[in-house]
């Protein structure tokens, strides 16, 4: 897959972990940069329970365009988080920077904290108690400043829409994905 013209591997956006890659290959995905003066949420596309939500320690890169085109795997070096939903559709993914993204369901990821200057050991936030559930639309997170998704659907998941095209503005409410 791509963010911003640069390939990545879902297993390298997910920190590592080649297993649960696997249940993206084939599936289709969507990259999606928020500019500071865009709308600032992020809503899930389809109801879900929340599986993993695991910390990928990293830098703290800006993802514009300019430093997109000149730090090397800038998506994969920086710091972010990597969000697993089970879906009636199948699994569902969001990596997003960890420093801009807030979430109601998981206050500590509000609260930065440095992890050990030269740790690259991705770990996993506890979330099964209470069960994080989210209808279709709900609010997953928001930024206080510009970032990059890059949201993976499970190959029985959803299609992206014909006609989207890398660089296009898309509008809050806008479909982008389509039942398969």
């Amino acid at each position: 897959m791509q963010a911003k013209g640069i390939d990545y591997s879902a297993t390298a956006l997910l920190g590592g972990d080649a297993a649960l890659a696997s249940e993206f290959a084939g599936g289709d995905f969507a990259t999606i940069y928020l500019a500071p003066h865009n709308y600032h949420r992020v809503h899930m596309p389809l109801a879900g329970t929340l599986r993993i939500a695991r910390f990928i320690p990293g830098d703290l890169f800006s993802v514009n365009a300019s430093t997109a085109a000149s730090v090397p795997g800038l998506f994969t070096r920086n710091e972010r988080v990597a969000c697993v939903f089970d879906t009636a559709a199948g699994a569902l993914a969001r990596r997003t920077g960890r420093r801009a993204l807030r979430r109601q369901h998981e206050p500590r990821l509000d609260r930065p904290h440095r992890t050990p200057r030269g740790r690259k050991k991705a770990y996993d936030l506890p979330v099964h108690d209470p069960i994080v559930a989210l209808d279709r639309g709900a609010e997953l997170g928001w930024f206080n400043m510009g970032s990059t998704v890059v949201v993976l659907f499970a190959p029985t998941g959803p299609a992206l829409v014909p006609g989207i095209e890398a660089g296009r503005a898309v509008r809050v409410g806008e479909r982008l994905a389509l039942a398969r």
